[in-house]
């Protein structure tokens, strides 16, 4: 999700819990396409000015389903806020007297690292008092974070590169010059060529395996990990690691399609881009068993948790292979395709349909 959707989502859910006539502001943070992180801030009303110097940045370690730990501090280098977006005309919303002014700030922000140890975490920044006032000084307070931006705040993973980055070296030993399948498929790109997309069932030979140092990026989950455009859940990365491939025959292995138009991995070529963590709910050493290795497979009652991972992917969510098949409910797609899978003792017992289909 880029920083823009992430602003509008939660733009759309304060405005929606908030009465009509009080203004609020909406914060987000995010990367953009240069990998540079910002804050972005919304407000919907009197037009205002922002104090950057009142923004914090807060943080808990990552653990669905729960309201994690304590709260942490970041350590963040906080910019100017820069307007992105020039405030509309004022005018009135059916027949109540608030100004209709619309502005966008972008803030650049630099994270010194994690608040812990290398991992996932729930990031989510935070403003004192006065950080947005309207142009007679009337405070401008921050949308309430019980609705939206309580449920859903950022995931912000950071890999361990400790031991001059072992964890790097015993992913090279593992997987280059093997091959691998993607669990609900596999996507390959290269800029500035389209991104193809391949049945589990492709086996994908892995040249090389590089880290990323510096970079920061927006990620996708489940079966699209792998595909530079982010589907459902995603996640902000630090120094992901840049997996550089042979691309398939297309004689004995024709893709399942492509997206053109759509950028890749910008480093190597053709190559796809992971969290550490990922690598073990996207890419498997063994080939799947026959029948089941296409995103056609339908569901069925009873089917195994292994054949669904194998048809659909690990679910569109934030997490490890240990967390995530502890889960008993796993939830897949976006918007109007998604649907969820329930399972007990390892079947599925039941399943929905996406509204879209």
């Amino acid at each position: 999700m880029s920083l823009l959707a992430l602003l509008a989502a939660a733009f759309a859910g304060a405005a929606l819990a908030a009465p009509l006539r009080t203004q609020t502001i909406v914060l987000a943070m995010g990367p953009d396409e240069s990998g540079a992180m910002s804050i972005g801030a919304s407000t919907f009303g009197d037009v205002i000015a922002l104090d950057p110097s009142k923004l914090r940045l807060l943080a808990r370690p990552f653990a669905p389903g729960t309201s994690g730990g304590s709260q942490l501090g970041i350590v963040a280098s906080i910019g100017a806020a820069q307007e992105s977006v020039p405030s509309g005309p004022r005018g009135y919303f059916l027949t109540h007297p608030l100004p209709y002014s619309v502005q966008h700030f972008s803030i650049p922000v630099e994270l010194s690292g994690p608040p812990g140890p290398p991992g996932i975490y729930d990031v989510w920044p935070d403003a004192a008092a006065g950080f947005a006032t309207a142009r007679d000084g009337t405070p401008i307070p921050l949308a309430d974070r019980s609705g939206f931006s309580a449920a859903y705040p950022e995931q912000i993973s950071w890999p361990d590169e400790s031991g001059n980055d072992r964890v790097l070296e015993a992913l090279r030993k593992k997987l280059v010059g093997r091959s691998v399948y993607g669990y609900g498929g596999i996507a390959i790109s290269c800029r500035p060529q389209s991104t193809t997309f391949y049945a589990a069932s492709t086996p994908v030979r892995i040249r090389s395996i590089e880290r990323e140092r510096g970079k920061v990026m927006w990620l996708g989950t489940g079966s699209a990990a792998s595909a530079p455009l982010v589907i459902g859940l995603g996640f902000i990365a630090y120094d992901p690691v840049s997996i550089n491939v042979d691309q398939p025959d297309p004689t004995r292995y024709p893709p399942l399609g492509s997206n053109g138009g759509v950028g890749g991995a910008t480093k190597m070529c053709p190559a796809f881009e992971l969290a550490d963590w990922q690598i073990d709910t996207t890419l498997s050493l063994r080939p799947p068993p026959s029948g089941i290795a296409t995103p056609q497979t339908p569901l069925r009652i009873g089917m195994s948790r292994d054949d669904l991972v194998w048809a659909r992917g690990y679910p569109n969510e934030v997490g490890t292979r240990a967390v995530l098949r502890a889960e008993s409910i796993w939830h897949y797609g976006a918007a109007m395709s998604q649907f969820t899978v329930t399972l007990v003792e390892g079947r599925i017992a039941s399943f929905t349909t996406p509204s879209n289909m």
